[in-house]
């Protein structure tokens, strides 16, 4: 009979961990946005934890940076990077760019042209290839809104992943302890 008794609790038990498992999946699917971008964070904030300690360690005459100093230090030797990238690489793109969309119209009947030498593309209604491309031209505007969007979006995850990079390596190990406590039997 007890035995009996524990093979049915074991039984609840089981299909009681199997539906809390499940739903505990689906929930972590839903955020799985936020959860990757807590990973993400907590990845870069151990990876960037030895150069954070290296630059702690310098002396500078009497001054030693400690951890929000070497942090800050780091963020400000990023950011100066991206923005030399930014000014060396980007207006050489922004010119080849615009050069391009001044020669596409004068170059795209030639191009036509061109195609329909082809063979089997005879067969293929171009004017209505041109049509979409002057469409698309012309809707440029709506895309690039929408891109300007998503943009803000993307901005706004990238900033929210540098603060919980910062938090991580400055509140990492208490955060760790913390969230290993929930799980002590």
């Amino acid at each position: 009979m007890t035995t009996t008794v524990r093979s049915s609790r074991s039984l609840r038990g089981d299909i009681t961990f199997a539906f809390a498992l499940a739903l505990a999946g689906y929930v972590a699917w839903l955020i799985r946005s936020a959860l990757v971008l807590f990973y993400v964070s907590a990845l870069f904030a151990v990876v960037l934890q030895p150069l954070v300690q290296f630059i702690a360690r310098w002396r500078i005459g009497r001054f030693q940076p400690f951890k929000k100093v070497s942090i800050f230090i780091l963020l400000l030797v990023v950011v100066g990077g991206l923005i030399g990238f930014g000014f060396f690489a980007l207006p050489p793109v922004i010119r080849d760019l615009e050069e391009f969309g001044k020669e596409m119209p004068e170059r795209l009947p030639g191009f036509v042209d061109r195609l329909k030498s082809i063979p089997f593309i005879g067969r293929v209604n171009l004017s209505d290839f041109m049509l979409r491309i002057q469409d698309f031209a012309a809707h440029s505007a709506t895309y690039l809104l929408l891109s300007l969007k998503n943009g803000a979006s993307s901005l706004f995850t990238i900033a929210m992943g540098l603060i919980l990079t910062i938090y991580f390596t400055l509140e990492g190990d208490t955060a760790y302890r913390w969230a290993l406590s929930s799980f002590r039997r």
